[in-house]
């Protein structure tokens, strides 16, 4: 994955965000957030998870720039689907998660955080 990894250490699952400089929520982003959620789920040595975007940034939303392209119907369909999908991944993890927001959660990286 290019901007979220998954890191584990003594039970804990570490799911951090790192797209520079805002972690603003684009499309690669959010199939990879349920990418992580699928990997710190199906791994039995992770018994609790950590959300981690940064030490000033949690996430700052989704991606403006990426948005303003799209016409009404991209919108509509799988943009809004995809955004439903990696919030309903994240808040099905069947573990303990906890946030660890260091700085700004915008928008959707509130949501993130609230999974």
């Amino acid at each position: 994955m290019e901007f979220v990894r998954v890191e584990v250490a003594d039970g804990v699952g570490t799911i951090r965000l790192d797209r520079p400089k805002m972690n603003a929520l684009n499309a690669q982003m959010q199939r990879e957030l349920i990418e992580a959620a699928r990997e710190v789920t199906q791994d039995e040595t992770v018994h609790a998870v950590i959300l981690y975007g940064g030490e000033k940034v949690f996430a700052a939303g989704a991606d403006i720039k990426e948005m303003a392209g799209m016409s009404y119907a991209e919108m509509a369909g799988g943009h809004s689907r995809l955004l439903q999908d990696f919030a309903k991944a994240l808040a099905g993890i069947p573990k303990p998660v906890i946030a660890a927001v260091t700085g700004y959660a915008l928008g959707g990286g509130l949501e993130v955080a609230l999974c």
